[in-house]
């Protein structure tokens, strides 16, 4: 393609300037004249000879001169060639722009990446000449094909870039070359470009897989490939993100420690102030910092839970250069009652149990609905209704209630496990094998003559402190009895006895948790049933492991799968989204129970909360979507960077992106014009002197009778 500069003006200037050698050389063209003398007749061979050879001089003298000036007119219009083949095979081109979309290309003080890009990606489209075809591609985690193939001509291409927006999701390079090679298989153009508008920044580029370096290899012999970062002097930026419930009891009056990270990615320190907000309300401001550059910081806010249903909770942070990760989200769902079903061995130890879970004297009964049933007669129905399952004692139970019991654990639901006299090494492999990684090595029966006290293993403690505040009378506990069990690294241990071994450990299985006591319900295998806290522990796990309280929490780009009573549902459920729009998510039976559905949502697109409407009788989840904090650090790979990751293609690094022309793949052709037009004025120069010389020797001299001489 030939980019021009002031064409109307340079173009008809340079029609003049050729037209002027042709003017003078028809002005000063010899006339000739009528003369009646019979010498002549003598030279007229030898002269018209001569004519000849002075018209062909005179016409390469002329050419000379207008291809002198011709130059010198292409020079003043700053002639660019941005492909060399365009000199062979017409100015028209195919020109695929990918625009970085995601959210760090909103930073900016004054005016943002993203706008900047915009600007930019304008100019190159300006510059295209007649003919030429417009594919334009944003880039976030996915890539988003907008133009395909068009005439830019007839596209209000100012209102259409305009009107595009930022995506709030991270930069995937290997997201857009699919879409990209596709576009560039589907042009019938020889002249093929890709050009990547993006802030370089350094997460998306480096530690490319040698697969994405092929691809822009082939890529590359299909089509001039470009990279333009928009680089800027300062990337500084704090964000928050990992928003959740660190401890505390999810139930209505409990209280619960909220916990985020707030991070410095930027050169220099800073310091700022956040503040948790419910339904609106600022419930507290908390002020963090200085952080060091690339310092990461946990802040804690504790809250009292005081509304059953769902709870959103936002935190926002001051104001900075980019405001898009200035937030985070997080929704709970507060039981206001949980379903408790007691699995119970052959033997009546869980009677223990059932009793403990009526005391309401500690506070942490409250809400909890607790059944008892058989492990021979349970059901799997029984099972999927409950949010928490208790197996005292249980040595087996059958495939369908295995499976239902697995399911629900995983879905987000919680088993709290009591290994007794019926558990042993298989059947706590074929009970909750699949679920908690964990070694069976011996057990210490009650009649073993033995007594361990019970300690509060390090800083494990879900429940707020509780476990701390409790040490004392926990440390009364009595033990008589306990299975030798080593957990996997994943699990939390809560307790140890007094020689070390696990009494209580945790263990997070899909969305749910699962808690293991290594001893027996009953009051011979420990004092558990008699000590005044033994009923309290009992509740701290049990509002811990409630389903029902599950924090409902995605990233940008995640789906989601919420398993609901068919009988809460309404004609049609419906997904309402920040921006106010609307979904619906699909529906879809749990395999062998037609009271449960499972509702499938799909990718969350934009932060904040959505409500999943459940029907019309107004039942709502919370769900809160918050962004890949991945793209918060904003620091940029420089020009050398990028050209090492890209190492082994023919991907160009454009190191100036400042500039207000295309400066992609182009080759400023004004110096070779100027320079070719000075030689041509020096050689026709010196032609224009010689020829003349030449002239005056050629002329033939006449003789006359008289003696004179004359010049002919």
């Amino acid at each position: 393609m030939i980019a021009l500069n002031s064409l109307p003006l340079w173009g008809t200037l340079a029609a003049l300037g050729v037209s002027i050698p042709i003017l003078l050389h028809l002005l000063n063209k010899a006339r000739p004249k009528k003369v009646n003398w019979a010498a002549m007749e003598l030279l007229q061979k030898t002269t018209q000879r001569q004519a000849k050879k002075i018209k062909l001089e005179d016409w390469l003298l002329m050419l000379l001169r207008s291809l002198t000036l011709l130059l010198a007119a292409l020079a003043m219009m700053r002639l660019v060639l941005v492909n060399a083949s365009d000199l062979f095979s017409g100015s028209s081109r195919e020109l695929i722009v990918a625009i970085d979309a995601s959210y760090s290309m909103n930073h900016g003080p004054y005016e943002s990446r993203f706008e900047r890009a915009k600007k930019k990606a304008m100019k190159l489209i300006e510059s295209l000449p007649s003919g030429s075809r417009l594919s334009l591609i944003a880039i976030g985690s996915q890539a988003d094909v907008l133009i395909r193939h068009k005439d830019p001509s007839k596209l209000s291409m100012e209102r259409y870039l305009s009107s595009l927006r930022v995506k709030p999701e991270r930069f995937e390079l290997e997201a857009s070359l699919s879409a990209i090679e596709e576009l560039v298989d589907e042009s019938d153009l020889a002249n093929r470009e890709v050009i990547f508008l993006t802030d370089g920044q350094k997460r998306g580029w480096e530690g490319n897989s040698p697969s994405i370096t092929e691809r822009f290899a082939e890529l590359s012999k299909k089509a001039s490939i470009s990279v333009l970062p928009l680089f800027e002097e300062s990337h500084e930026n704090l964000s928050v993100s990992d928003f959740h419930m660190a401890s505390g009891v999810c139930r209505v009056g409990g209280f619960a420690s909220l916990s985020a990270k707030v991070c410095n990615y930027g050169e220099n320190s800073a310091s700022t102030s956040i503040e948790l907000l419910h339904d609106g309300r600022v419930m507290d401001v908390l002020s963090v910092g200085p952080l060091q550059p690339q310092e990461e910081r946990l802040v804690r806010f504790g809250v009292e839970l005081e509304s059953a249903g769902p709870n959103g909770f936002e935190l926002s942070m001051e104001s900075d250069n980019l405001e898009d990760d200035n937030r985070a989200y997080l929704a709970l769902d507060v039981p206001e009652k949980v379903k408790v079903l007691i699995v119970e061995g052959s033997s009546e130890e869980a009677r223990y149990l059932e009793l403990a879970s009526r005391l309401q004297r500690s506070g942490y009964a409250k809400g909890l609905v607790c059944s008892i049933v058989s492990a021979s007669s349970v059901s799997p129905a029984e099972i999927r209704q409950s949010e928490v399952i208790v197996l005292a004692n249980v040595g087996d139970l059958s495939e369908e209630s295995l499976e239902a019991l697995r399911d629900g654990v995983r879905g987000g639901g919680g088993l709290l496990v009591y290994a007794g006299s019926e558990m042993d090494a298989f059947s706590a492999e074929r009970t909750i094998g699949a679920l908690v990684p964990l070694t069976w090595n011996s057990s210490v029966t009650p009649d073993a003559g033995q007594s361990h006290q019970v300690r509060v293993f390090g800083q494990s403690d879900p429940f707020g402190l509780e476990l701390n505040r409790l040490q004392a009378e926990i440390s009364d506990f009595q033990i008589s009895g306990y299975h030798d069990v080593a957990v996997g690294a994943d699990s939390k241990i809560l307790l140890t006895l007094d020689n070390g071994k696990p009494f209580l450990f945790m263990h997070e299985a899909g969305r749910g948790k699962v808690a293991l006591f290594t001893t027996g319900p009953g009051r011979e295998w420990s004092s558990l049933p008699l000590n005044p806290v033994g009923p309290i522990l009992f509740h701290l796990l049990l509002h811990e492991l409630s389903g029902s309280g599950i924090q409902r929490v995605l990233r940008i780009g995640e789906s989601v799968s919420i398993t609901v009573q068919a009988n809460r549902l309404g004609a049609e459920p419906k997904l309402l989204h920040p921006d106010g729009q609307v979904s619906v998510p699909m529906r879809r039976e749990v395999a062998g129970d037609e009271k449960y559905l499972e509702l499938i949502l799909s990718q969350a697109e934009l932060p904040g909360f959505h409500e999943l409407q459940l029907g019309e009788n107004a039942e709502v989840e919370l769900l809160a979507a918050n962004l890949d904090s991945k793209e918060s650090n904003l620091e940029p790979a420089t020009v050398s960077e990028l050209q090492e990751f890209l190492k082994g293609t023919e991907v160009k690094v454009i190191s100036d992106p400042n500039s207000t022309e295309s400066s992609v793949n182009q080759t400023h052709l004004g110096s070779f014009f100027a320079l070719a037009a000075l030689l041509l004025f020096a050689g026709q120069s010196a032609l224009s002197t010689e020829l003349t010389r030449r002239k005056q020797r050629r002329a033939p001299v006449i003789r006359t009778g008289f003696g004179v001489g004359v010049k002919q």
